[in-house]
């Protein structure tokens, strides 16, 4: 299957289409004080389980997975990786939908 080299592709389209677009504060490392002052890092889910942000040391999320968007706000609901409906992809889509449900 060429679905990754449709999502490189798409990704390149991507760029092209928006050029270089600011990283969303929520995925930003935040070393610093006036970073954090800043709101790097805020609102950050972390998907393998327990995380230095986590409140009262709870868990951000299980199973390595939160239903969580990371893109740009310019990029947001973009579809880059479509995997197709044979051979080992279709674990991958059978995956993606149970997590995101279906997306068309």
């Amino acid at each position: 299957s060429n679905s990754v080299y449709e999502a490189n592709s798409a990704a390149r389209a991507a760029v092209e289409e928006h050029g270089a677009v600011p990283v969303p504060l929520k995925v930003r490392n935040a070393p610093t004080e006036l970073m954090k002052e800043l709101g790097y890092g805020k609102d950050y889910r972390y998907a393998h389980g327990k995380s230095e942000h986590a409140e009262d040391g709870a868990e951000d999320a299980t199973g390595g997975f939160v239903a969580e968007s990371y893109l740009p706000d310019e990029l947001e609901g973009a579809k880059f990786y479509e995997p197709k409906p044979i051979a080992a992809e279709k674990k991958i889509k059978d995956l993606l939908e149970k997590r995101w449900g279906k997306k068309e």
